[in-house]
């Protein structure tokens, strides 16, 4: 908030991808007046979706891929499961996120579980957002499932959704 505040450049359009979505979303909720629209990415946090076996494995704190120790790990749990056709990926930040990925791996699980967790879903933050919504998922997201669009469909006041075909988790980048 008090970013877009110093940036002096409201009402903004915001956008968020899988976690980031619901935070996008709970933000457009509180401060109505500081965006025009949104645009929502595979937002996590709709209770109507069929669970993926990815936020199962999360929630679980088995095997999760958001606990990364080295580079095939990287790329086995997060790259593989991410994109239905992986992107060029430079191996220097390949490397890079890797070590983010280690240095995350204590504390992402618990960040994903609050939001999984949360008894408000995104589907009962929706009701709440007056203005302009595009959501936008991947058909063969393995993340989280697609089956979340329909929920968000009837629940927003004013949404364009789009799937695209034979894309995964991170729309804009496949």
């Amino acid at each position: 908030h008090a970013f877009l505040q110093a940036l002096g450049e409201t009402p903004a359009i915001m956008a968020g991808n899988s976690m980031g979505g619901w935070i996008t979303a709970s933000y457009a909720a509180s401060y109505p007046q500081e965006l025009k629209a949104i645009w929502l990415l595979a937002p996590l946090g709709v209770h109507k979706a069929q669970t993926s076996r990815m936020l199962e494995s999360i929630a679980s704190m088995k095997s999760s891929p958001l606990q990364v120790e080295n580079l095939a790990q990287f790329k086995e749990r997060v790259l593989k499961q991410m994109f239905v056709k992986l992107p060029w990926f430079p191996f220097p930040l390949q490397n890079y996120y890797t070590q983010e990925a280690k240095k995350l791996s204590g504390v992402a699980p618990m960040m994903f579980k609050k939001v999984l967790d949360s008894p408000q879903s995104l589907e009962a933050i929706a009701v709440d957002i007056r203005i302009p919504v595009l959501l936008q998922w991947g058909d063969q997201d393995l993340a989280v499932d697609v089956s979340g669009t329909e929920p968000l469909r009837a629940a927003f006041r004013e949404v364009s959704v789009r799937v695209q075909k034979d894309t995964g988790h991170i729309p804009m980048i496949e």
